[in-house]
């Protein structure tokens, strides 16, 4: 029987609920049953406290300390492939997840002078994309090896 929210007194109907439609913030996903099959609203996801079992959680906004990772460290070598990369350190910067890579690169000092040049890179957790590039000042003296 289906008995509906705050309803006293009653058995219920024989109504099923309507799991075709997305679930609202902080409502519940309902039971681990067959044919329940319920989904978060966009924007939110299901999250169950730690012990509890039985039940699909609850339908909750992402943690805002999460971070969402769609490029692996592994990834990254072949983005910046003519770089070798000392250290990799994921953190937040300007409201963006971002990769923070540093290393260096072998360079031609005005063409004559073979060096390695330190590299600090940002890149973009989601999209792989560069996000800022710090190099020294007279890296526009220095051409790639």
């Amino acid at each position: 029987p289906y008995i509906p929210e705050g309803i006293v007194g009653t058995r219920g109907t024989c109504e099923k609920p309507n799991y075709n439609s997305c679930v609202s913030e902080g409502e519940s996903l309902g039971a681990v049953v067959p044919g329940n099959d319920a989904v978060c609203c966009e924007g939110l996801e299901p999250y169950i406290p730690e012990g509890i079992v039985g039940t699909r959680g609850t339908c909750e906004k992402p943690n805002s300390s999460t971070i969402q990772v769609k490029i692996t460290p592994e990834k990254i070598y072949e983005i910046l492939d003519t770089q070798n990369i000392n250290n990799i350190e994921l953190k937040k910067e300007s409201q963006k997840s971002v990769y923070s890579v540093d290393g260096t690169k072998r360079v031609k000092l005005l063409g004559l002078f073979s060096m390695e040049m330190k590299i600090t890179t940002n890149i973009d957790v989601e999209t792989g994309e560069i996000v800022s590039m710090k190099n020294p000042w007279w890296s526009f003296l220095a051409k790639g090896q």
